[in-house]
C-alpha cells in the first residue's frame, strides 16, 4: 500500500511537470548562444523579456528559417500574458527588443562585435499576428540544432517572471539537466549571471540567502527541478583561469540537483491530438551561414 501511494506521488509530480501543449512551447537553442546571451538576461528589466525571447527562438526552430510569422493569441497563451492599464502586448514586444537579450557582444582580444538577435519584428495588430526577422549570422543558432544544446520551457520562463535569479538559474541547469550537476562557475560568473553588485564578491552567505535560496524555493515550489543544492568552491584548482591561494574563500559554486531523462515527457497533449510540438520536419541539407565574425565566439567578459 505505501509503495502504491509513492508511485501515486511520483506520478502526480510528474503531471503536474508538464505544461500545456503550443506550437511556442519548446526552444531548442545552440549551447554558445546559452553561454553568451543568456548570462545577461537578469540585466534586462522586462518580466516578460525571457518568455517572448524563447516563444520566438522556438518559432524559428519550428519554421527553420529566419522569416516567419507568429500568431499573436499562441504568444500570449505560451508567456501567460495579463493585460494591465500600463503594459498592452505591443508594448512588452517592444520592450523586449530594447533588453540587451536581443543582442551579444563577441569580444577576442582588442577586438569586438555587437550583433542583433533580431533584425526586424512587426507588430500587425489587426492580423493578429507577429512578423520576425532573424539575424542570419545568428539563425545557425536556432535551426537543425542537433549537438551541444539547451532545450527549454516557454512556459517555465513565465511562471518565473517575477524572479530573474531563478529565470537565471533555471537556464543553467536546464543545460546540465540529464547529469544533475553544473559545471563550477568563478565568482565572477556567479555576478554576472545573477546580475549581483560587486560589492556581494566577498559576501557570500548574502549571495546564497537573498538569491540562491529564493531562486531555488521558487524552481523547486513550481516542480522544475527538484533536490538543488548550491556547493561552495574554496579550491583554486576547481576554477579556470583563476591564481589565488587556496583557503577559506569561496571562489565560486556548482548546483546539484535531481537528474531529468530525456525522453521525460514535458508537454500534456490533448487526447487524439497530432502532438505538433515533436513532428520531426525535413533536415535542411543546405549548408549553415557564416556565424564567425571577429573571432566568432570565442568570447570573454
Amino acid at each position: 500500500m505505501i509503495f502504491k501511494i509513492q508511485k501515486e506521488a511520483i506520478f502526480m509530480t510528474k503531471k503536474m511537470r508538464q505544461v500545456p501543449a503550443n506550437k511556442l512551447a519548446i526552444a531548442k537553442i545552440d549551447n554558445q548562444f546559452t553561454n553568451v546571451v543568456f548570462p545577461n538576461f537578469a540585466h534586462g528589466g522586462h518580466q516578460y523579456g525571457d518568455a517572448l525571447l524563447h516563444a520566438i527562438i522556438s518559432g524559428a526552430n519550428k519554421s527553420q528559417k529566419g522569416s516567419f510569422d507568429l500568431n499573436i493569441n499562441e504568444l500570449k497563451e505560451v508567456v501567460l500574458w495579463k493585460q494591465t492599464k500600463h503594459l498592452s502586448f505591443a508594448m512588452a514586444l517592444k520592450q523586449m527588443l530594447l533588453d540587451c537579450q536581443n543582442g551579444m557582444i563577441l569580444e577576442k582580444g582588442k577586438n569586438w562585435s555587437y550583433k542583433p538577435i533580431i533584425h526586424e519584428l512587426d507588430y500587425l495588430g489587426n492580423e493578429k499576428k507577429v512578423h520576425v526577422e532573424i539575424n542570419p549570422q545568428v539563425l545557425p543558432l536556432f535551426v537543425n540544432v542537433e549537438k551541444r544544446f539547451t532545450k527549454t520551457l516557454t512556459y517555465d520562463y513565465a511562471v518565473l517572471r517575477t524572479n530573474a535569479a531563478a529565470r537565471s538559474l533555471y537556464t543553467l541547469l536546464r543545460k546540465y539537466r540529464q547529469l544533475g550537476r553544473t559545471g563550477n562557475l568563478s565568482m565572477n560568473d556567479i555576478l554576472i549571471r545573477f546580475s549581483v553588485p560587486n560589492s556581494y564578491k566577498s559576501r557570500p552567505k548574502s549571495i546564497e540567502n537573498q538569491i540562491f535560496d529564493k531562486a531555488i524555493r521558487d524552481l523547486q515550489g513550481y516542480s522544475i527541478f527538484e533536490n538543488i543544492k548550491v556547493h561552495r568552491i574554496t579550491s583554486a584548482f576547481q576554477i579556470k583561469n583563476i591564481h589565488v591561494q587556496n583557503g577559506k574563500h569561496v571562489l565560486g559554486y556548482y548546483f546539484t540537483f535531481t537528474p531529468q531523462k530525456a525522453d521525460i515527457k514535458e508537454v500534456s497533449y490533448p487526447k487524439n491530438s497530432q502532438r505538433t510540438l515533436t513532428k520531426p520536419k525535413k533536415k535542411n541539407t543546405d549548408k549553415k551561414l557564416d556565424i564567425n565574425l571577429n573571432g566568432g565566439f570565442d568570447f570573454k567578459w
